[in-house]
């Protein structure tokens, strides 16, 4: 190889070094460990959606037709 490409490779690992003691030395503040552990428990935790689908099952679909507006078949179909 020739000098330029060796100090060229050198450079790169050089950089790949730091790269590396940067992700290591640098840590988490207490603040961002706080909100991952948050947002894992929350994802852990059942949604509303989830708790009311049992409640659900007893409620009917109501079609609320204004003739005021005089609500044809495309306008009443657009609220399904």
């Amino acid at each position: 190889r020739s000098r330029t490409a060796k100090r060229a490779v050198g450079r790169k690992r050089a950089g790949l070094r730091l790269l590396f003691w940067a992700r290591n030395v640098v840590t988490k503040s207490d603040s961002a460990r706080e909100a991952e552990r948050a947002q894992a428990q929350t994802a852990a935790s059942p949604l509303e959606v989830e708790n009311l689908a049992e409640i659900i099952e007893g409620f009917k679909m109501v079609l609320v037709v204004r003739n005021d507006l005089k609500m044809g078949k495309g306008k009443i179909a657009a609220q399904c």
